[in-house]
């Protein structure tokens, strides 16, 4: 004979061995995702030839330019595009 308890134990469990399937097979994407992209990169540079991390870099860059009081020249494409590479 099954008790109150068992009953309203059996979604919760059923509820987190789903959840810690999900969170399996999202670690192993993301291990191979991670692996296939470093396959196809030349690190610090990703497979276009930028700097991974451009986003920390447009930060540094930014904070370093307005230090400098020369913000303007990251406005020019051409020697921001020069900087990145």
């Amino acid at each position: 004979m099954m008790s109150d308890a068992t009953i309203e134990a059996g979604p919760r469990l059923r509820g987190a061995d789903l959840f810690a399937k999900a969170t399996f097979a999202g670690a192993v994407f993301l291990a191979v995702f991670v692996v296939g992209y470093l396959a196809y990169t030349d690190p610090p540079r990703d497979a276009l030839g930028y700097l991974i991390g451009r986003d920390f870099v447009n930060t540094w860059m930014g904070a370093r330019a307005a230090l400098s009081g020369d913000v303007g020249r990251l406005s020019d494409f051409h020697f921001y595009l020069q900087l990145l590479h």
